[in-house]
């Protein structure tokens, strides 16, 4: 019950470029402001940063304002922030380098305050790592867990609380 969840469908990409990853990203965390926060000027600066996000013109001024947005998501959404990454696996092959150092700033910058949960096929283990994608792989290699299906009992249990839920 800690923290703030922001999940990112990768397969939402247009492209697999960093920019596109970056928008994504993004625009996943402007949702988040807008139905987090209650407030006018955040929901604004958070539209104004959108628009200058997919409106830059070089990759200096892109960068600049994603960690602008960053920045105001951790400054107004309960911490930690957990960018949820899900279906990585082809952006991890296809993003350029600096993607992962970028996301590895990040971190570093922010400390326990930003977290990156990724749901992949394959684990990073067992992919080729260039030295960039260390960088990042590093922050979660430490962490993995792997996913089975559910028990029997397990589903039963899923269900019997969904259904109480839902009143069915």
């Amino acid at each position: 019950d800690r923290g703030t969840f922001v999940y990112m469908d990768c397969n939402a990409m247009p492209e697999r470029t960093a920019r596109a990853f970056f928008i994504t990203v993004w625009r996943a965390l402007a949702e988040k402001l807008q139905t987090c926060c209650n407030d006018t000027d955040v929901a604004a600066r958070a539209h104004h940063l959108a628009e200058a996000i997919i409106s830059a013109g070089d990759a200096t001024t892109f960068a600049l304002d994603f960690e602008r947005g960053l920045a105001l998501a951790l400054d107004h959404l309960p911490h930690p922030l957990v960018l949820v990454l899900d279906d990585f696996d082809e952006a991890y092959h296809a993003l350029e380098p600096q993607a992962f150092l970028n996301l590895r700033a990040y971190k570093d910058r922010y400390g326990d305050a930003l977290a990156y949960v990724t749901a992949t096929e394959h684990e990073f283990a067992r992919l080729p790592i260039s030295r960039e994608q260390g960088e990042f792989v590093e922050l979660l290699a430490p962490h993995v867990h792997f996913l089975s299906f559910m028990t029997r009992d397990d589903a039963r249990d899923f269900c019997g609380r969904f259904a109480a839920l839902e009143g069915v």
